[in-house]
C-alpha cells in the first residue's frame, strides 16, 4: 500500500517535473531542497507526522526537518514558486486524509 507519505513526493515530483530520485536523494541544489521543505512542511502541518518520520521519507535527517519549518515563513513571503508548491501539497495531503 503506497503512503500519503510517499503520494505527497510523487505529487511534488509530478507538479515540479523533478524526479522523486533527485528529491530524496543528496542534492543540496537550491530548488531541489525547496521541494524537500514544502514537503516536509505540508506533510507536518496537515498530517502531523514526527520530524524522524518526515526525515526518513525524504532521505534526510531530522535536524533537515526543523531547519526547513525555520525557513518556511521566510520562503513563503519570498518565493511565489515555492508559496503554490506548498499550498498545491497541503491541499493534496488534506484530501489524501480526508478520503481515509
Amino acid at each position: 500500500m503506497i503512503t500519503i507519505k510517499q503520494k505527497i513526493i510523487e505529487e511534488a515530483a509530478d507538479y515540479t517535473g523533478v524526479s522523486q530520485k533527485i528529491i530524496t536523494g543528496r542534492s543540496r541544489k537550491r530548488d531541489n531542497v525547496m521541494i524537500r521543505d514544502a514537503i516536509s512542511v505540508a506533510l507536518k502541518k496537515v498530517c502531523g507526522m514526527s520530524d524522524e518520520s518526515i526525515a526518513r521519507s525524504i532521505g534526510r535527517d531530522r535536524s533537515s526537518v526543523g531547519y526547513a519549518q525555520k525557513r518556511h515563513a521566510r520562503r513563503i513571503e519570498s518565493s511565489v514558486a515555492y508559496r503554490l508548491l506548498f499550498e498545491h501539497l497541503q491541499d493534496k495531503a488534506a484530501k489524501r486524509l480526508e478520503a481515509v
